[in-house]
């Protein structure tokens, strides 16, 4: 074995296994400490991505975002993401900024910023590719009925889209 082998190697952390004078232990080095996601709406629905996450060992439905270079702009790396997973375009001046999550730990470990932005009616849906290669599904989902369903279930693994939701409409954005 090398003296130094990645065992993992992923967008917010890899797992490195290194040889000393007592033996193998594995080293977790943490990558950006900041996310970007976007609520993305059009007409109704919202849209959400289904992404396997490591620390709950389930496929879990969230916000197409994730991690946002340590030199690049929270907003412009939510933009960049959106882009990267789903392939939907959206320009500064068009998302607001909903709130901001601060870490959970082992579950969570970055400030995430979540903007929220209004697709146009004659939006395209089938332009929306989700990656492949990170992603199991991209899905439309009508706003109302993915709140209430989430009151009959609070234990979802939607909260955090609920959450961002439920404060958009609070700030009257949707």
């Amino acid at each position: 074995m090398d003296n130094k082998e990645f065992k993992f190697e992923g967008r917010f952390i890899s797992v490195k296994v290194e040889e000393s004078r007592f033996g193998m232990y594995e080293i977790v080095i943490g990558h950006s400490p900041f996310g970007g996601e976007i609520i993305a709406i059009h007409k109704d629905d919202v849209l959400l991505v289904e992404q396997f996450r490591h620390p709950t060992g389930l496929s879990m439905w969230e916000l197409p975002g994730g991690a946002v270079d340590t030199t690049e702009d929270p907003l412009l790396g939510a933009i960049r993401e959106a882009e990267e997973e789903v392939n939907i375009t959206f320009k500064p001046e068009d998302l607001t900024l909903v709130s901001v999550r601060y870490p959970v730990p082992s579950l969570m470990n970055v400030v995430t910023n979540t903007y929220l932005g209004h697709l146009p009616d004659d939006f395209d849906r089938t332009t929306v590719i989700h990656q492949a290669s990170e992603l199991d599904d991209a899905r439309w989902f009508n706003i109302d009925e993915l709140i209430e369903n989430y009151k009959k279930d609070p234990a979802s693994d939607i909260n955090g889209v609920v959450g961002s939701l439920l404060q958009a409409k609070a700030l009257g954005l949707i």
